[in-house]
C-alpha cells in the first residue's frame, strides 16, 4: 500500500509586529516546491583523476516559492497585510499535519511579490511569492 497523501499542509508568514507573530495565510490552495540546494563548487586540480572533474558542495541556496490562495478582501486578512510588507524578510513556518507529531520546516522568507487573478467564471485568486533566505530547520514527522 501507498504512504502518498493529499493536503494537509499549513504555512504561516511573520506580522511586521515586534517580536514577529507566526500568522497562518488563508485559505491556501498550493504551495510550489520549496527547499534548499547547493551550489557545486569545482575544485578540479592536477591531482584529480586524468579526465574528470572533482567538486564540493558550495552554500546552500532557499529556493524561491509561490502561494496561491482564494482571494480574501477586507482590512483584517492576513494576505492583504502580506501584500502590503512586500519587500519585507519575515518568519516562516510550513506545517505538514499528516503526522503525529506535525513535520515542520522553520526559517525566513522575503516577501517578493503578489498578484490578484480575478475571475468571472472561477474563484477569485492570490498569488504570493517568496525567497528563502537563511537555512531552513525541520522538526517532527513521524
Amino acid at each position: 500500500m501507498t504512504a502518498a497523501n493529499i493536503g494537509n499542509f499549513k504555512i504561516s508568514i511573520g506580522t511586521n509586529a515586534s517580536p514577529q507573530v507566526l500568522t497562518e495565510l488563508e485559505e491556501v490552495l498550493e504551495l510550489s516546491g520549496f527547499g534548499e540546494e547547493n551550489e557545486l563548487v569545482d575544485v578540479t586540480n592536477w591531482d584529480s583523476d586524468i579526465g574528470s572533474k572533482e567538486y564540493i558542495a558550495g552554500l546552500a541556496d532557499g529556493s524561491e516559492f509561490t502561494v496561491t490562495a482564494n482571494w480574501i478582501s477586507g482590512a483584517t486578512s492576513h494576505q492583504r497585510a502580506v501584500r502590503a510588507d512586500k519587500g519585507s524578510t519575515r518568519l516562516c513556518r510550513i506545517v505538514y499535519g499528516g503526522t503525529s507529531p506535525n513535520q515542520v520546516w522553520t526559517g525566513s522568507v522575503v516577501l517578493m511579490g503578489w498578484s490578484l487573478t480575478p475571475s468571472t467564471s472561477e474563484q477569485n485568486q492570490c498569488e504570493f511569492s517568496f525567497k528563502i533566505t537563511g537555512a531552513l530547520t525541520e522538526a517532527g514527522g513521524a
